[in-house]
């Protein structure tokens, strides 16, 4: 299992058709930062899955430049991107906080961020 790679804009259109039966909301306004408390533990079970995820706006796809900086490679198989879908201005690198990860839906959008790999956010893995 990997994380998942986004080599073309008909997968990104089949994960965004997946990401709004699983979470209907999505895409919606991005968390500005990390949550500041863990998410409670009332309440039984499968509703303390269910309710983090239905909050998560956000999800690391297997993209990074950890190797080479700005030369992001997909972690599955090590092949340089042939189909990105940045945001506008991105990857930026933003304040040089070593944003070396990526992340989709940061912006409330399909579109991909460049982050520090330690952002709290879910993840998509594919097999």
């Amino acid at each position: 299992m990997n994380l998942l790679t986004i080599d073309s804009s008909t997968k990104s259109d089949d994960v965004e058709q997946v990401l709004k039966v699983i979470l209907p909301n999505f895409p919606r306004a991005p968390r500005q930062q990390p949550p500041s408390r863990p998410p409670s533990r009332e309440g039984p079970p499968s509703e303390r899955i269910r309710r983090p995820l239905r909050k998560m706006t956000s999800f690391y796809i297997g993209g990074n430049d950890l190797g080479d900086f700005r030369k992001f490679i997909w972690t599955s198989n090590g092949h340089t991107f042939n189909y990105t879908n940045w945001a506008r201005n991105e990857p930026n690198n933003m304040r040089n906080s070593n944003e070396r990860c990526v992340l989709l839906g940061f912006f409330g959008t399909m579109q991909w961020n460049d982050v520090n790999c330690y952002w709290l956010a879910g993840y998509i893995c594919e097999y």
